[in-house]
This record gives structure tokens, sequence and C-alpha cells, in this order.
């Protein structure tokens, strides 16, 4: 199998797992290539992206259209991907949001800092598309905490 059939294979996979709802997602990155190389792959799977160049930004695109998922680069000038998720872990009008963390980073006290400061989701540039997508989609199984199995636990499944 070719990468390209495999990358289209995984593509239609997610299309048909996105169809039955419009999945909305707020994603930060200030890296201008970066950000339009990932909201340019979510949109060819079917996800309703709107996009921030920092956390300031985002704090505002998400109280305003409350999304399913909210992405966020950790490292972005003013309001960085840290102290935006804390904020809006504020806001009693978003608690059944999840907040995923990205970061070019894999350090353990990056890791740290996103698990303390309430991210559902760590994932390290360069990422793939089948990871991203799990952690934007996952929920807990139970029904317990959104943080419960966040950063390798294994209670989570597809949200249906």
């Amino acid at each position: 199998m070719t990468v390209a059939f495999a990358w289209q294979a995984a593509i239609c996979t997610m299309r048909r797992m996105l169809a039955p709802r419009a999945f909305r997602l707020v994603y930060a990155e200030d890296d201008e290539v970066f950000r339009n190389a990932v909201l340019t792959v979510l949109r060819h799977v079917g996800v309703e992206v709107s996009a921030a160049r920092n956390g300031a930004e985002a704090i505002e695109l998400c109280e305003r259209i409350k999304p399913d998922a909210a992405l966020f680069d950790l490292d972005m000038p003013g309001v960085d991907g840290f102290e935006a998720a804390r904020r809006l872990r504020q806001n009693p009008a978003l608690l059944g949001m999840r907040i995923v963390a990205i970061t070019g980073r894999n350090v353990l006290d990056y890791r740290m800092r996103a698990l303390e400061c309430c991210f559902d989701q760590f994932l390290c540039k360069p990422i793939a598309l089948s990871p991203l997508l799990e952690a934007l989609h996952m929920v807990p199984q139970d029904g317990s905490s959104r943080r419960s199995g966040a950063f390798g636990g294994n209670r989570m499944r597809l949200r249906s």
C-alpha cells in the first residue's frame, strides 16, 4: 500500500466518522505555515475549524462559538496556550469542551504543566492525522470527569 493511498483511506474513514454531525474546533497556532497545514487537513476531513493566532483570539472564539474542542499551541505570543486553557476552564458555559495541547517541545515539564492547567490531551509536533482526530473526539466511557484517562489512560472511547 502506498503512502498516498493509505492517507486517502484514512481521510475517507475520518469523513465517515464525522459525517453525522458538524464537529466544531477552535485551533490556536502562531506559526502560520503549520496552522495552514493543519487547517487544510482538518477541513478536508469535515471538521468545522475556526483559527486563532494567539490565546487571546482563541478565548474570544471559544466563548463566542462554543466549539466541541479546542487545539492550542502552548508557545504563543501574549496569552499562551497554558493561560488560554486556564481561563476557558473557568467558564461554566464551556465545561464540556475538550482542550488539546500541541507543542514541538516533548519534555516532561511541558506535559506536567499541561496536566496541571487541565488540558485533556497532549500531542507533540509533528502530528499524524489519526492521533489528532482521536484526541479531539474521545470522551470518558463511564461519564466521569473528562480528565480521567487523559495523557495516555485507556478509559476513553470515540464520541458517538
